[in-house]
């Protein structure tokens, strides 16, 4: 048995795929602690009570320690925001990642 799925439809006028490369300084992380970090993304569309485009966060080296992605989302025309926390007991040091970020409208 054959299962297909589509999801959406594909303007050929209109990519569907956004691409961007971002750096960012994550601050301190005290221990069990989280922060979240906004971006500026461009031609990311937003709208009010949803639904809005997918989020993919791929970080161009490990992340220290015990921090992790918490989630993504997108929070405005143009703007997401990524989430970060500290699942260790012990504080994880500030330094800069760049990521690359995904967007699926």
């Amino acid at each position: 048995m054959a299962v297909f799925f589509a999801i959406g439809f594909i303007d050929s006028t209109q990519n569907p795929f956004l691409k961007d490369f971002v750096a960012k300084t994550n601050n301190a992380e005290c221990n069990n602690g989280g922060t979240t970090v906004t971006l500026t993304v461009p031609n990311v569309p937003y709208t009010a009570g949803g639904p809005n485009p997918v989020v993919i966060v791929n970080p161009e080296i490990d992340l220290p320690g015990a921090l992790i992605i918490a989630w993504s989302r997108v929070t405005a025309t143009n703007t997401v925001k990524i989430a970060f926390r500290n699942v260790s007991n012990s504080s994880i040091s500030s330094q800069t990642i760049s990521f690359d970020i995904s967007v699926i409208q």
